[in-house]
């Protein structure tokens, strides 16, 4: 049996042959998760898994996470997203600095539609979470 590897991005590795096809996904702690998916046999293509690269922003001096959403996305309530994929460089979303490199989240990831009531509702609600969390340290 033949085995094909190719590297398809930087996370993740392809290994197929005629029956199935296992993917790698480099995990940050450096373990490795196996999935296998089972192909026709007839079907040896290479199937590729796009990952969406992370795009980053700086913070200008007097920006907030409320009037970079706002920029970014139309609506200051989803500041809450730009926190989440940020919270390990943002312990408070009250006390950001700037000149931080901030990554911009997905909009598909969380839904973001500034033209949907039901998508800023959730991130107000998700807003009031972290704040009353961060409230109670």
């Amino acid at each position: 049996m033949e085995l094909h590897k190719k590297n398809v991005n930087r996370s993740s590795v392809l290994v197929y042959n005629q029956e199935n096809i296992d993917v790698f996904f480099n995990e940050k702690n450096g373990k490795n998760n196996i999935i296998p998916i089972d192909i026709d046999s007839d079907n040896s293509n290479l199937i590729e898994v796009e990952e969406k690269q992370t795009k980053t922003i700086i913070l200008s001096e007097g920006k907030t996470l409320r009037l970079l959403s706002l920029e970014l996305f139309g609506d200051k309530a989803f500041w809450v997203y730009i926190y989440q994929e940020n919270i390990d460089i943002i312990p408070n979303p009250n006390i950001v600095s700037s000149g931080l490199n901030l990554k911009i989240p997905d909009i598909d990831k969380y839904f973001i539609k500034k033209d949907d009531s039901e998508s800023i509702s959730k991130a107000i609600q998700e807003g009031i979470r972290i704040l009353d969390s961060k409230k109670r340290y």
